[in-house]
């Protein structure tokens, strides 16, 4: 079934959303890890040596983050995409992720550079 398909014949409800729960309403955290990813994870082996799944999505979230930063992103867009409130919780969240030894090099080279050409 195609997205149009779909949106045509899934849940309606107020907010008219493309993957509602079974009312039309937002689907709820809970519903999501225990229904789908939890299972996923299950079925696809991705288990902690006790068996239980490895990650969560929180977990997933963060490595997309990561992702984010190692391509490049701006800070400020990885901001919009995670919902953060502000770029400090942003930085707060991820700024480990965002260390670049060779970048900093580079950027207090450039710094220097400045500052005896005045």
């Amino acid at each position: 079934m195609g997205l149009k398909a779909w949106k045509a014949a899934c849940p309606k409800g107020d907010l008219d959303l493309v993957f509602p729960n079974g009312v039309g309403n937002v689907e709820t955290h809970s519903n999501i890890y225990n229904r789908i990813f939890k299972p996923l994870m299950l079925k696809c082996g991705i288990v902690d040596g006790e068996g239980a799944p490895r990650f969560s999505l929180h977990a997933m979230r963060h490595a997309a983050a990561s992702l984010f930063i190692d391509q490049g992103w701006p800070p400020k867009c990885i901001q919009v995409m995670l919902g953060h409130s502000s770029i400090t919780m942003t930085y707060d969240v991820c700024g480990h992720l965002f260390h670049d030894p060779a970048k900093d090099v580079d950027l207090m080279g450039e710094m220097e550079r400045g500052l005896l050409a005045a």
